[in-house]
């Protein structure tokens, strides 16, 4: 499993998570160490949304306490709904970009080194794409309804 952060300007480091996540080790593990800093390195929690879905971490009372006390706007994610987070596109790039990565990484330590290497070589301009099509994306999801786009 891996974690990350976009901004149309930034991004956070790939974070590799090995074992089952939780709440707590959501927090600790990246909340903490990784987005908190993140988002003061670049002009403080204030002047951002948090995007994330609502996998069990991302809902628990304990994380949302944490973002709550950290002051973290989180942006709501109704239950059910299409997932216009365009990080999903990013998700999509590496993959095919692991993919297609020759030789084939064999045992997990090649995996990671390969899954970092790939993901520090996205374009910002690429992210920076995605994340300005936003608008685009849910005009598109409102004139279908909620169903299916070509995002």
């Amino acid at each position: 499993m891996v974690w990350a952060a976009i901004n149309a300007n930034f991004r956070s480091p790939l974070v590799i998570i090995n074992g089952n996540l939780n709440a707590q080790r959501y927090i600790e593990d990246v909340l903490r160490p990784h987005l908190i800093p993140l988002l003061q390195q670049h002009g403080g929690v204030a002047r951002f949304v948090f995007q994330q879905d609502n996998a069990t971490p991302h809902s628990a009372r304990a994380t949302q306490q944490f973002l709550q006390q950290n002051a973290v706007s989180v942006m709501p994610w109704p239950a059910m709904s299409p997932d216009m987070n365009c990080i999903e596109h990013l998700w999509d790039v590496l993959d095919r970009r692991v993919d297609q990565h020759r030789p084939r990484p064999q045992t997990r330590a090649a995996l990671t080194a390969v899954l970092l290497h790939h993901w520090n070589n996205i374009q910002q301009q690429q992210i920076r794409g995605l994340v300005t099509s936003m608008p685009r994306r849910l005009r598109a999801c409102i004139a279908a309804n909620g169903g299916h786009t070509r995002y």
